[in-house]
């Protein structure tokens, strides 16, 4: 008899750590599929309920300084464009945007899901720079639209629209001004009527008055049950895509049902968390020791906003580069190297040698930012954050270009330096619209050689 009861006890405690074991690997596949869709509910939330943005849903924010150390909306971002800035919501009616005719400026609108996935891109690569109106319509909309429309369906309800207009004079605003002041928007009923709402003038301050974390963090300072209930809840109204039906019964599985509350019972919840410090672990893990795989440089040439199934992959680009745009539209190569693959130091100096036939092969134009290692831009003496092909620089005779980068203010070529920190950092060489060479890998990352 003992030795029955002692079987049933060794088979039962069996049972529970296979059970724990995969409620473990459920749990954290369910949070790599689930966390850019509460990363994004929670920058929705920052911006919208900031009054700082002043704004709400379907209003064009527009943004009149460029990102600088002070800016904290989202990471990496750039300092060559303003930023047009909307969270659309779909749910009662299409929105129409009109854009105007934007000259030889670069610029492109960029449409994103709640999961983060770009479903859509207009401007100067995709459809020109002609003026022209389109409806942005959500996936429960039924109806026909007017001929003259141009029509983007949207797989959810929620988008954000990041909007980039291409500064070419720093020292002259006011044209880049002006041409954001022409975009417009408005909903399908005032449309017919010709009303158009007034746009907002939004500031870089992102602080929220309910919390005084950045999304990222208020994210990551969620527990299972908190996270798990927020995804339960978006869900109902930001629908995934058919593809997702193994990740919807995943989520089942740990108990996860759209139509009743999340309220796990104490092991669950005990795994959960476990599982999710895990994950998120993991995730910034891969983060801090990613290798490079070009000149030391680290760059990803293809599935940037397009991600498939690839959760784990759209998880990571949420968190580290939430908003960044398909690679034949922009390109961000980065690293924390020089040459020899040690880290980059503001104690040292650094240059950066281009060929004339080896320039950053581009359509539209390039440039290089600094930033810290929470990937913001870092103060410095003379506000320059980056240096690239709108900016007046110093070419050799021989038609090559040597960049500068160091602390202190160089003996000569101020105009070819960009400041660098006294400690550690990174950076982000931008590709706006790249050539095929770069995409397809025929063009090489530049060397990024430390000085004695």
């Amino acid at each position: 008899m003992k030795k029955i009861v002692f079987v049933a006890t060794l088979c039962g405690l069996a049972a529970i750590a296979f059970y724990s074991v995969t409620y473990l690997k459920k749990t954290a596949d369910a949070y790599l599929f689930a966390y850019p869709l509460a990363l994004m509910e929670a920058t929705r939330n920052n911006m919208v309920a900031t009054e700082a943005h002043t704004s709400d849903e379907n209003h064009l924010v527009q943004l009149r300084e460029l990102p600088d150390h002070n800016f904290r909306a989202v990471v990496r971002p750039n300092n060559d464009t303003l930023y047009s800035i909307t969270w659309f919501d779909l749910s009662q009616e299409p929105q129409i945007i009109s854009a105007p005719e934007m000259g030889n400026n670069y610029y492109v609108l960029p449409f994103m899901d709640a999961w983060t996935n770009v479903f859509s891109t207009v401007g100067t690569r995709t459809s020109g720079n002609q003026s022209q109106t389109f409806a942005l319509v959500g996936p429960d909309w039924k109806g026909d639209l007017p001929s003259p429309l141009q029509r983007i369906d949207s797989p959810t309800n929620m988008v954000w629209m990041i909007a980039r207009i291409e500064i070419k004079n720093l020292d002259n605003l006011d044209e880049a001004f002006a041409q954001q002041d022409q975009f417009r928007l408005t909903g399908l009923a005032d449309w017919h009527q010709d009303k158009w709402r007034d746009n907002r003038i939004g500031r870089r301050d992102s602080s929220s008055p309910t919390t005084a974390l950045a999304p990222p963090d208020w994210v990551a300072s969620l527990d299972a049950q908190e996270f798990f209930e927020l995804t339960r809840q978006l869900m109902a109204t930001q629908y995934p895509s058919d593809q997702d039906q193994a990740a919807i019964h995943n989520l089942r599985d740990i108990g996860i049902n759209p139509e009743q509350a999340f309220e796990p019972n104490f092991l669950q919840r005990y795994l959960m968390d476990f599982a999710l410090e895990k994950t998120r672990a993991t995730l910034l893990d891969r983060a801090n020791n990613r290798q490079p795989n070009e000149n030391n440089w680290f760059v990803i040439r293809d599935g940037i906003g397009r991600y498939g199934q690839n959760y784990k992959a759209r998880a990571f680009i949420a968190q580290f580069g939430l908003g960044a745009l398909p690679p034949e539209e922009a390109s961000y190569p980065n690293t924390a190297h020089d040459s020899s693959l040690q880290p980059l130091d503001g104690r040292y100096r650094y240059r950066i040698h281009w060929d004339r036939e080896q320039l950053p092969p581009v359509n539209a134009f390039w440039s290089l930012t600094i930033y810290d290692d929470s990937g913001y831009m870092i103060d410095n003496s003379i506000g320059r954050y980056r240096i690239g092909s709108n900016n007046q620089l110093q070419w050799n005779t021989d038609g090559s270009l040597e960049l500068q980068l160091q602390n202190k203010t160089p003996d000569s070529q101020n105009s070819n330096w960009l400041p660098i920190p006294e400690g550690r950092f990174n950076m982000v060489l931008r590709l706006y619209w790249p050539d095929q060479s770069f995409l397809q890998g025929q063009w090489q990352l530049p060397v990024i050689e430390r000085l004695p």
